[in-house]
């Protein structure tokens, strides 16, 4: 994560000049993630221009291993951020990344993706665009990893733009715990991500599937 140049986040070593990686291929990924971000807010909170006042700091959090992850919900979710808000946005992606990339904005602006190298993010442009964001001058960035084989991902002009500070957490965890199998099949069937009556327990959820739905649901969570 890039950190302010009058700023630095000594609690976790953050250098100024630098975007932070974390390969975090963990069970507890997403927990990991949970407690970064409230140190990042901590900090935020209690620095310029948000100390002593009402305002409060926004930080963007992306999950990448969803389906519905595209290149304009990235830019959407990082435009909310900005405070790109209550006007009417381009609806093409390029043209919405213009509009991100020409605000000047006065604070630190977090934008956390959590498993930027999903299957989904791979098949899109979406690191050209993580290129480009990270060279705004309150955008910081902070990806989480997945996968071991990652680095092709950007090629050296965009490692150049990133100026990736990495941190290797690694184990040899599965990452059951990043998806629900609930969700899962619910985005395959196309459905609403809220369950049947807003329950979220198997015992209303299963019931509400077709046979062969239920089948795929036994497939996914065996």
């Amino acid at each position: 994560m890039k950190a302010s140049k009058r700023h630095k986040h000594t609690e976790i070593g953050i250098d100024p000049k630098e975007n932070l990686y974390f390969d975090c291929t963990a069970v507890n990924t997403r927990y990991f993630i949970e407690r970064l971000i409230a140190r990042f807010y901590q900090h935020l909170i209690t620095s310029a221009p948000y100390k002593g006042t009402k305002k409060t700091p926004k930080i963007a959090v992306i999950g990448g291993y969803t389906a519905d992850t595209t290149n304009r919900y990235l830019l959407l979710a990082t435009a909310s951020a900005v405070a790109l808000v209550g006007q009417k946005l381009p609806s093409r992606s390029a043209l919405l990344l213009d509009l991100i990339m020409s605000q000047a904005v006065r604070r630190r602006v977090p934008v956390v993706l959590n498993s930027f190298d999903s299957p989904y993010l791979r098949r899109t442009t979406a690191p050209s665009i993580l290129a480009r964001l990270a060279t705004h001058p309150s955008i910081d960035l902070l990806y989480t990893a997945d996968t071991p084989h990652f680095s092709p991902l950007f090629d050296v002009g965009m490692e150049t733009q990133h100026r990736l500070l990495c941190y290797d957490a690694t184990t040899f965890s599965l990452g059951d715990a990043e998806t629900d199998p609930a969700e899962t099949v619910n985005e395959l069937l196309g459905r609403s991500d809220r369950l049947v009556g807003g329950r979220d327990s198997l015992g209303s959820f299963l019931p509400s599937l077709p046979e062969q739905a239920r089948e795929l649901f036994r497939v996914l969570v065996m």
